[in-house]
């Protein structure tokens, strides 16, 4: 059981980094980011630039954007990398407690 979930985990990490490297470049990556960026200099979504979804992704950028933005569409994909991963740990996590092994 260790060794399955040790290896799931670095499976995961590896294919990631090899995405966030290897991957194509999605043309909506460079938008999100650059509506991060317009957030983050106080402009609105809707108001100030065209924005076609929900603006939570803005919002989350412009939060996090002295981190990411230095290193442009690449400091983006790792930030992306990140959430993604760390929103599986979370579902993983959640889906082991609430199952009959993790009580």
């Amino acid at each position: 059981m260790k060794y399955t979930a040790l290896s799931a985990i670095i499976i995961a990490i590896a294919l990631a980094v090899l995405n966030v490297t290897l991957g194509p470049l999605n043309q909506d990556e460079g938008w999100y980011l650059l509506s991060g960026i317009n957030t983050a200099a106080g402009m609105m979504p809707y108001k100030d630039f065209f924005y076609p979804q929900a603006p939570v992704l803005p919002y989350f950028h412009a939060f996090l954007s002295p981190a990411w933005a230095p290193f442009g569409v690449l400091g983006g994909r790792i930030l992306t990398m990140i959430t993604g991963l760390a929103a599986s740990c979370f579902c993983a996590g959640f889906a082991w407690r609430i199952s009959d092994k993790g009580m």
